[in-house]
């Protein structure tokens, strides 16, 4: 569950987020959070993952998505100074699945989130709830946890070079307990 909640937008905002599976489920790797004004797109299903989501996707690193800092055209965490509520209205939002090869949460339709509204205020609060039917796959690597981030299967991994996809499942090696699916 993401959370987005703010009294007023000199105030700043607070983005929560919080894990609801059960001990024994998924884990998420740190989550990514950015603002944007509709020029960046995380991911589009049926298209090639970029070189960011998909190190986010298999390694649960951000910083290539983070590097895009240097664009005028969003904003993202760490949020240093409040946003500009009418130029950054949007957010997106990814998060790596683990343990698995390349299984991820994250939003691709970049209008689907909007935090202000067009006169620049404060849209929220805005709760998003996710379940192991949002997991996206990204296509770069087969489900095979070999050489998964955080998984104790050591062999190497096999590229998938397909495109973003609806995750159909974790397919869990014998080393690993079939991971329920993720609650409300």
């Amino acid at each position: 569950m993401l959370v987005l909640s703010s009294a007023a937008i000199d105030v700043g905002l607070k983005f929560s987020i919080e894990n609801l599976s059960p001990a024994t489920g998924s884990y998420l790797t740190p989550m990514w959070v950015g603002l944007h004004n509709r020029s960046f797109n995380l991911f589009s299903p049926g298209v090639a993952a970029t070189p960011g989501l998909e190190l986010l996707a298999e390694d649960g690193d951000a910083s290539t998505l983070m590097g895009k800092l240097a664009m005028p055209s969003w904003i993202q965490m760490a949020i240093i100074s409040t946003p500009d509520p009418i130029t950054y209205p949007l957010m997106s939002f990814a998060s790596m699945v683990i343990p698995s090869n390349d299984p991820f949460i994250g939003n691709g339709n970049i209008i689907a989130h909007r935090v202000f509204n067009n006169d620049g205020t404060f849209a929220g609060p805005l709760v998003i709830n996710l379940s192991g039917a949002d997991i996206w796959d990204a296509g770069t690597e087969e489900n095979d946890t070999m050489d998964a981030a955080f998984s104790l299967v050591d062999r190497t991994s096999t590229d998938e070079n397909g495109t973003v996809y609806p995750h159909p499942g974790l397919k869990i090696s014998r080393e690993y307990p079939q991971l329920p699916a993720w609650s409300e």
